[in-house]
């Protein structure tokens, strides 16, 4: 088999085995709350997860500050 064929496989089993796994209540509940029939809600989901990724962005480029920061 080539390395190719290898990685492929690879990543056909991450994906089946993603697919598999049972998910909690908060990642069923994001879900919904994308997919929700009322426009309120679906609103009120992007703008808290918009919030949330510039909060991620916000603490990497503090960390990565930190880290330059000891030389």
């Amino acid at each position: 088999m080539r390395y190719e064929d290898v990685m492929q496989e690879k990543e056909k089993a991450k994906i089946k085995a993603e697919e598999e796994r049972e998910k909690d209540k908060f990642e069923l509940l994001l879900e919904r709350m994308r997919n929700h029939r009322f426009l309120a809600v679906r609103i009120g989901y992007k703008i808290l997860y918009s919030i949330s990724i510039l909060l991620g962005a916000f603490g990497a480029f503090m960390a990565w500050l930190v880290a330059m920061a000891n030389g």
